[in-house]
């Protein structure tokens, strides 16, 4: 009956979206950490980045998830930055220059 193909179609597409949404998208990379800060420097490479995305910080000894609080933009706090600039996000866990990163939700 259609009633019963209605409720198993729902769960189908909620699957689909969340696995969608958690496909990660390389944004750049880690140019500098500053540890007294909090603050890791990110050469933004294509994708943007904006408060409140997610970020998936991954190198040699780092990988930890981080959700975008805070960033700036030449000392000034900006809510997203495009391919090209360089940002600093507080960052909860020490990254390493060089560590990829990628967003993994926005």
């Amino acid at each position: 009956s259609p009633k019963a193909a209605t409720p198993e179609a729902r769960p189908v597409e909620a699957v689909r979206t969340s696995v969608t949404a958690a496909v990660p998208v390389e944004v750049g990379r880690v140019t500098h950490h500053f540890g007294q800060l909090g603050v890791g420097v990110i050469a933004v490479e294509s994708a943007e980045i904006s408060l409140g995305d997610t970020l998936h910080f991954r190198g040699h000894t780092t990988d930890f998830f981080q959700r975008v609080e805070r960033m700036e933009l030449d000392h000034q706090p900006v809510e997203h930055v495009g391919g090209g600039q360089q940002v600093a996000i507080q960052v909860s866990q020490r990254v390493r220059e060089g560590d990829r990163v990628y967003r993994v939700s926005r």
